[in-house]
């Protein structure tokens, strides 16, 4: 597809990825001439949330802040900037009417899965938990979820340790590798589009929270699935001991152990309890709890906080 050369740019975004395609944008000269980064006040709730603006200003673009992407004001202020690309990056927001329909040539989406498998929320979790594969994927947004034509992408390779920090480390290695094509061909007036296969397309469902409770019924290995899918920056795995939570960031296998699952059946060295699941047993290394020395062998850890 023709484009004009050197087509006006605007990004908005708030985490690692919003970050690095600014990086990107600034390293290739492309005409970047605004910049939106999600107002720091209303973060809470970002999983790794990076100030886009701050970032903006530093690297000398007109930016701003934003609550709302589809506020009416932001849409008059890119109508002024005449933008022709619009690259909605790490965004929680759905990009609505008439804003999806502002930039002359449209919207550059991103997502972490190789579409069409994996389209929707929370891929980053579904992806450690092997329902979706892992990958980079830069696609011009259209009406539906994550299903527009393709402008690159690339898959990337996990081992069994990965976790949701170690896949986002992949990640950003693999979007510099993917943008150092796309922005060239932009910047030279040729935008590349696949289309999708639309009938290999599979689904992923939002998960919430709630959703890293341990049961420690299964098996240590699918415990430990659970505590990598779930670790910082998202809100963790977490169990429930003496009537406190105990949220799990970092854990490892200890297949030798056998006992009652969710009882403290050792220590490791760092002084951490040993929980033994419904085959094994997995050894904390990460929490955010009460003090350590209130853990006792034989205390049991359960799904509830009155248990």
């Amino acid at each position: 597809m023709k484009i004009k050369p050197n087509a006006r740019i605007a990004i908005v975004g708030s985490v690692n990825s919003s970050k690095q395609t600014l990086l990107k944008l600034h390293q290739y000269q492309c005409s970047v001439v605004r910049v939106l980064g999600l107002d720091p006040q209303y973060s809470a709730k970002v999983s790794g949330f990076q100030d886009l603006k701050l970032l903006g200003d530093q690297l000398g673009y007109p930016s701003t802040y934003f609550k709302n992407i589809n506020d009416p004001e932001i849409y008059e202020l890119l109508e002024k900037d005449k933008i022709d690309l619009l690259f909605v990056i790490g965004l929680s927001q759905m990009v609505r009417e008439p804003l999806i329909n502002l930039a002359e040539i449209g919207n550059v989406g991103y997502h972490p899965t190789v579409l069409p498998h994996g389209r929707g929320r929370g891929a980053l979790a579904w992806i450690i938990l092997e329902k979706a594969p892992a990958g980079v994927t830069f696609f011009r947004m259209d009406e539906g979820m994550d299903s527009g034509p393709i402008l690159g992408q690339q898959e990337i390779e996990l081992s069994s340790d990965d976790d949701v920090s170690t896949l986002l480390e992949k990640i950003l290695e693999a979007i510099d590798q993917v943008l150092d094509e796309i922005l060239p061909a932009i910047n030279a007036g040729n935008l590349r589009l696949q289309e999708q296969d639309h009938n290999a397309a599979t689904y992923l469902g939002v998960r919430k929270p709630s959703d890293g409770l341990i049961n420690w019924n299964l098996e240590a290995h699918e415990i430990h699935r659970l505590v990598r899918a779930s670790c910082s920056p998202l809100p963790g795995a977490f169990t429930y001991y003496q009537g406190q939570q105990i949220t799990i960031h970092k854990a490892e296998l200890r297949p030798e152990y056998t006992g009652i699952p969710g009882r403290l059946i050792a220590f490791n060295s760092i002084g951490l309890p040993i929980i033994t699941a419904a085959k094994g047993a997995i050894s904390l290394l990460k929490v955010e709890t009460v003090a350590s020395n209130t853990f006792k062998i034989g205390n049991e850890c359960s799904n509830t906080i009155n248990d």
